[in-house]
């Protein structure tokens, strides 16, 4: 009889190759990944919201900061008079502009558009005196491009020449509502006039004939003197009756 140890058959044990040994009795499962920290999506979102909250703070900070130099500029000093604190029309002569030759020295105190407010009074004058019309430069306090016209082109001989001639001529202010005698003889302001005619931008020249008609105009304080030379011949040969400004031209 055969002892059952002897029939056992050795068998060696296994070597551990750094594998993963599964017994028979256990699932097989996959491995777990750790999952990166955090994620695309979380972080695109937290840059969203910066960018978000960036965008909605620079305009406040701008803000803030126009406010503040806003505040800190000292305030104009205006004239009131008795129009409910508007300002009162400062004198022409008292503008103070300079020559484009010699940026100290101030415009002659003879200005070739002297204030006015009698419309009717000028078209008379002109009809009495055998003149074209009149010539009415539409102006505001504190404009620089008003000034600058002034102080250049207008204060140029041969602009003064073309207009003192065959025209009367006065300045107005399209800003402020300063008593003011129309065409017609109607009592109005220069405001209030200015509006009517259409005048929109400043400065601007306006040539009326002698019936208080506008013929020919001019805007722009960038305009130099040969336009409104030109401006001024066109108007006083009735050059409108034939073709518009910028198409006409002079009779040699």
């Amino acid at each position: 009889m055969n002892h059952p140890a002897r029939n056992l058959i050795p068998v060696a044990a296994p070597r551990y190759s750094g594998a993963m040994v599964i017994s028979p009795g256990q699932a097989m499962t996959k491995p777990r990944r750790r999952s990166p920290r955090g994620s695309l999506g979380s972080e695109a979102l937290a840059l969203l919201l910066m960018m978000v909250l960036i965008g909605q703070t620079l305009p406040l900070l701008f803000t803030i900061a126009l406010v503040r130099n806003v505040a800190a500029a000292p305030a104009p000093s205006l004239a009131t008079g008795e129009s409910g604190g508007l300002p009162t029309q400062a004198p022409l002569d008292k503008v103070p502009v300079q020559t484009p030759g010699d940026p100290t020295m101030p415009v002659a105190q003879d200005p070739l558009f002297p204030a006015g407010g009698d419309l009717a009074g000028a078209l008379a004058q002109a009809a009495r005196e055998g003149r074209t019309g009149v010539a009415v430069l539409f102006e505001m306090t504190d404009c620089g491009e008003c000034a600058r016209l002034r102080a250049g082109p207008l204060s140029d001989p041969g602009v003064r020449d073309a207009y003192r001639q065959p025209f009367v001529t006065l300045g107005l202010h399209a800003d402020t509502p300063q008593p003011l005698r129309a065409f017609d003889g109607t009592a109005t302001t220069s405001a209030a006039f200015a509006l009517g005619q259409r005048v929109v931008a400043l400065p601007t020249v306006v040539l009326y004939d002698l019936n208080g008609l506008p013929v020919a105009r001019q805007s722009g304080g960038g305009t130099d003197a040969g336009t409104l030379i030109r401006l001024a011949r066109y108007a006083a040969a009735k050059g409108y009756e034939t073709a518009p400004f910028d198409a006409w031209h002079p009779e040699p």
